[in-house]
């Protein structure tokens, strides 16, 4: 072999060693990398939106990613170093059980927090990695969540590189006052109004407003519902005072002393003591609203004819009712923000009425009681059918009741002096009129006194207070407004009688039948079809023209709670929402129809007294 030859082979040689030598090195650098330096991929199961956005925010590691992933897209786990998932609502069958456990036998790292059952209490991690992934969680807050990115990577996935240690878990601030600000977290109340007073948030001899509970921790990176809804009322002139409490509530209530308490519900107004709280707020006469956070997104709720349902429907509304607590109002959903993260987030036209509602029974503890307006539904048969109600004798009851108003002040101008008098007005001038023929209607506009609403006035309430649903739902079933029932030609126009009752500052009305036809029974009890304008018009017209300060139905029962769409969790373009509030609504009810009362409470935000 020539010297040339020998040269090139060894140059060729050389040549490959070193490709071989650069292919040795990348693929110990692969590996290295993989095992000490590659990202760490954290998928969260079945975990609330908003609760999954906290802590993907407090990450502040950019070699940790999290995925959401639903409870039924177990194929996918795979792909990730460490699963957690959340053990409440999870549906997974024994099937979904086995494959869990096939997967953790070939090393998949999967947690389940929060579980409900012993079938799902699922740790394939290790006692010591689960219990402290656990405690980050049970104090949950921005601080603990980023250190369960970082105890993930370096203890879970066993990552060394771009590992910092995780800091222990730092106790979440609770039994404190909380504020928009995150690092606000006051022990004393005489701390938390200096800090009102230095940000100009306090409003010297304002209302009192307390809010306690809600879904989503105010600390936990993910409360712009709770700041639009404390900055709201505080801009509304009202001292608002937040409070993250599990076991310290009445300690709480007796140190602000609130004029109105707002409970975000799931569950009862207090867990522990639960019973002492509502004696104290019955004792103070302190109303609780109990505004509702959806698990959802706006245009979900709008179009879901139940509102609500299951364990979410018992906790969030049935166990706040048992405790007193009303105005079960849609306040908040969820929303994804620029990031695709679920974000809880008040609805701004909601959350304007809202604060309107909170002043409104503020004001029913501060008008001196000759200065309050009370609109008061009586339920009668149409043409000369008596008042009707379940186990009441409606007419001396009713007379009786407002001669005990007129007792304690308030102004009912007016008033017969006698039952049988004041019987014979409501059967001449609070008639309800079921259809056009037979003279009674024609009657009853001439002679009758009603309350006359112009066309323009009814179309400007309307277009207020209804939704665009709702105006379409009516011109289609009965024409353009004021629709032809219970109208007249007045001074060249078209205007609607509104059929009352005025006495002074109180005014009695019949509730208008819920729809056309001869079956007074089917219609009280769902119509199936939008109210017609002359019972529309009679809500409005208390609201605007008598401008009330209170909705009261007298007796067992309306068509109100029965009018059409949601059974609970009520949207702007469900009746029983559009024509109450945001006017605090009363409704004397019996006792011995629980079930239908229930209806009052849930579709027309009824505060149920009993008889």
């Amino acid at each position: 072999m020539s010297a040339t030859k020998l040269r090139d082979l060894l140059r060729r040689r050389g040549l490959i060693a070193l490709i071989l030598a650069c292919l040795l090195v990348g693929i110990g650098g692969y590996l290295l990398w993989g095992h000490y330096g590659a990202p760490t991929r954290i998928a969260l199961v079945n975990f609330p939106g908003y609760m999954s956005s906290g802590i993907i925010r407090s990450n502040g590691s950019r070699h940790v990613s999290f995925a959401e992933l639903e409870q039924t897209e177990l194929d996918k786990l795979d792909d990730y170093d460490c699963v957690l998932t959340f053990g409440m609502g999870l549906k997974w069958t024994a099937e979904d059980r086995a494959k869990i456990a096939e997967q953790g036998k070939h090393g998949a790292k999967h947690l389940v927090l929060f579980a409900t059952t012993d079938e799902n209490n699922i740790n394939t991690l290790g006692s010591k990695e689960g219990k402290r992934i656990s405690e980050y969680f049970g104090s949950g807050n921005k601080a603990n969540y980023r250190s369960l990115a970082r105890y993930i990577r370096r203890y879970v996935d066993a990552k060394r590189w771009f590992a910092p240690e995780p800091d222990s878990v730092a106790p979440s601030a609770t039994d404190v006052y909380y504020h928009v600000d995150e690092s606000v977290a006051f022990a004393k109340l005489s701390d938390y109004e200096a800090y009102l007073k230095q940000q100009g948030y306090y409003h010297p001899g304002a209302k009192k407003v307390m809010l306690v509970g809600g879904l989503n921790d105010p600390f936990g990176g993910n409360k712009q519902n709770l700041d639009s809804i404390i900055m709201s009322l505080t801009r509304s002139g009202l001292n608002v005072y937040p409070v993250t409490s599990f076991s310290q509530r009445l300690r709480f209530l007796k140190e602000v002393s609130p004029d109105l308490l707002i409970h975000f519900p799931h569950g009862r107004i207090s867990m522990t003591g639960g019973d002492e709280v509502v004696a104290y707020l019955k004792e103070r006469n302190i109303p609780v609203l109990a505004p509702l956070t959806l698990m959802a997104g706006r245009e979900e709720w709008e179009s879901d004819p139940q509102g609500m349902m299951g364990s979410f429907l018992s906790q969030t509304i049935g166990m706040p009712e048992l405790d007193g607590a009303v105005y079960p109002y849609v306040l908040s959903t969820e929303e994804r923000d620029k990031d695709g993260l679920v974000v809880l987030r008040a609805i701004p036209e909601r959350l304007a009425r809202f604060t309107t509602l909170v002043h409104k029974f503020l004001t029913l503890q501060q008008k001196a009681n000759s200065e309050k307006r009370l609109a008061i539904y009586y339920f009668k048969g149409p043409g000369q059918e008596t008042l009707a109600a379940q186990g009441l004798e409606v007419i001396p009851s009713l007379y009786r009741f407002l001669r005990h108003l007129q007792s304690v002040g308030y102004d009912l101008t007016g008033l017969p002096e006698t039952e049988e008098a004041f019987a014979q007005q409501l059967m001449r001038e609070g008639p309800v009129i079921q259809k056009v023929s037979g003279g009674m209607m024609a009657d009853y506009l001439q002679h009758g006194h009603p309350a006359w609403v112009k066309r323009s006035e009814l179309d400007r309430w309307m277009q207020t207070d209804l939704s665009a649903q709702q105006l379409t739902e009516l011109k289609e079933k009965y024409g353009p407004a004021p629709g032809s029932f219970m109208t007249q030609q007045r001074s060249g126009d078209t205007e609607l009688a509104v059929t009352r009752i005025q006495y002074g500052k109180v005014v009695l009305l019949p509730q208008p039948m819920a729809g056309l036809g001869e079956d007074s029974f089917a219609i009280i009890h769902g119509a199936g079809a939008p109210p017609p304008y002359p019972y529309v018009a009679s809500y409005l017209w208390a609201r605007h023209a008598f401008a009330a300060d209170a909705l009261l139905h007298f007796g067992t029962h309306g068509s109100l709670e029965f009018t059409p769409r949601k059974q609970v969790a009520l949207s702007s373009s469900d009746w029983g929402e559009a024509l109450v509030a945001p006017l605090p609504h009363f409704y004397y009810y019996t006792i011995g129809n629980v079930g239908e009362s229930m209806m009052a409470k849930r579709r027309s935000y009824a505060s149920v007294v009993s008889y």
